[in-house]
């Protein structure tokens, strides 16, 4: 099972995909590969600029990647799907130094 596996397999995989495509079904299906926890541990196996595409597009999925340093859009879909997701992840912001 996919949340197993990843959270076994651990360091060797952080930083070590730049493209994951989470075709898991819908997170009503299948909650567990669409956990916090799990979206979390897909999102250290992401180098910087890598692209995770889905069929998903709902709110808690997106906010999740959001909070896991994720661009998202949702482009139009295709065949019975309206919309999908695509999420890059972007480096941290840099915190600006204020004047003293």
């Amino acid at each position: 099972d996919a949340p197993e596996q990843l959270q076994r397999r651990g360091e060797p995989w952080r930083g070590a995909f730049d493209l994951v495509m989470h075709d898991a079904f819908s997170p009503r299906s299948n909650p567990e590969c669409w956990s916090d926890a799990f979206l979390h541990s897909i999102a250290e196996t992401c180098t910087l600029g890598a692209l995770l595409l889905s069929f998903s597009v709902a709110s808690r999925v997106r906010r999740t990647l959001e909070s896991e340093r994720f661009d998202v859009r949702k482009p139009k879909g295709f065949g019975h799907k309206r919309e999908r997701l695509w999420a890059c992840k972007r480096d941290v912001p840099q915190k600006r130094e204020e004047p003293e």
